[in-house]
């Protein structure tokens, strides 16, 4: 069966089953579970959005966080860096400062042992010294290499004295007593073969003295003497000018003024000699003349002398005696004139 209702002045049929709210725009009442389900699913849609904002705000700080976190690691590796630059930078200085000092103590100190003027033997001893106390110079030449100068720093540290490798006025005294024994050992030997040296120097001057004197009396027997320029009286004996003589003697090496000094003789048997100091060739530097006078008052003998350089050398000589005076002459510019006493 139909209903009919009027709608606005419209009757509307109504068929069985039909719902009249639903014919007027009036949604069906809800049932509890439809509730349910809607209140769930509002209240879902709210916690999501509440999770939405809160995950937001959370990405929000933790993205504030990290760029301050980032900011202060800058900042403390931009400070870090600082300090780091700024302890460099005053190493160097330092560095530089303190090279800037030694270098101007060890140009003191060179100064100073410059000052000091050190002979070749100082400088020997000095190295004995070091050697002696453990600071080994390998070698004492005198002469003041690398290694010395290391030994000498090496020294000096020990003494807590600044290392430079150059000597003050004051570490060479402490060197030298320090190393007192050691020195006086060294010079006792230097002593000895300085003396050592002198002998053999005299032996060899007596030696080539010798040889010289033995070629001009070669030279003598192998050449005849020249004649005498001098007039003679008769004929004396040999033994007629035997006696004691002074006089001059005049000689002088080539190209040199001719020098005289005053000797004696003394004559025996007819064979005589004298001698003179040559000073330019050292104290116990001497010249001499030997000679022999024949019956007829003709004098031959040898010379022996010293040349420019002081090496030894000889030459013959000849000469007259007459009425007391004897007259010598050489080659050379030698000339002597003796009287009898």
């Amino acid at each position: 069966m139909a209903l009919a209702v009027a709608v606005g002045g419209a009757w509307l049929a109504l068929r069985p089953g039909e719902d009249r709210t639903a014919m007027e725009g009036v949604p069906p009442p809800q049932t509890d579970d439809a509730q349910r389900r809607g209140a769930d699913e509002q209240r879902a849609g709210r916690e999501a959005q509440a999770r939405k904002v809160a995950q937001e705000k959370a990405a929000a700080e933790a993205a504030q966080r990290q760029a301050k976190e980032q900011a202060r690691a800058a900042a403390a590796a931009r400070q870090q860096a600082e300090a780091e630059e700024a302890k460099h930078r005053a190493e160097a200085e330092a560095r530089a400062a303190e090279a800037q000092a030694r270098a101007d103590a060890e140009r003191q100190a060179e100064a100073a042992e410059t000052a000091l003027r050190l002979s070749e033997q100082d400088r020997k001893r000095i190295q004995v010294a070091l050697s002696s106390l453990g600071y080994s110079t390998q070698g004492n030449d005198g002469a003041f290499g690398p290694r010395t100068r290391q030994m000498i720093a090496a020294w000096q540290k020990s003494q807590g004295a600044l290392e430079t490798g150059y000597l003050t006025a004051g570490e060479l005294a402490a060197l030298r007593q320090q190393a007192a024994s050691a020195l006086a050992r060294y010079d006792d030997e230097q002593r000895k073969i300085e003396e050592d040296k002198k002998r053999a120097d005299a032996d060899a001057r007596r030696q080539q003295e010798e040889d010289a004197r033995k070629r001009a009396e070669e030279d003598q027997r192998r050449q005849a003497p020249p004649p005498a320029s001098v007039a003679v009286a008769p004929p004396p004996s040999a033994a007629a000018a035997d006696g004691s003589y002074y006089g001059e003697h005049c000689s002088g090496l080539k190209g040199e003024e001719v020098s005289c000094r005053a000797v004696s003789a003394v004559v025996t048997g007819g064979v005589g000699s004298f001698r003179w100091r040559v000073g330019r060739c050292g104290n116990g530097s001497f010249g001499s003349a030997t000679f022999k006078i024949d019956p007829t008052g003709a004098l031959t003998g040898t010379v022996m002398g010293f040349n420019e350089r002081c090496l030894p050398g000889g030459a013959q000589i000849w000469g007259q005696y007459a009425a007391g005076r004897i007259t010598i002459q050489s080659r050379g510019n030698l000339r002597a004139t003796l009287i009898r006493k």
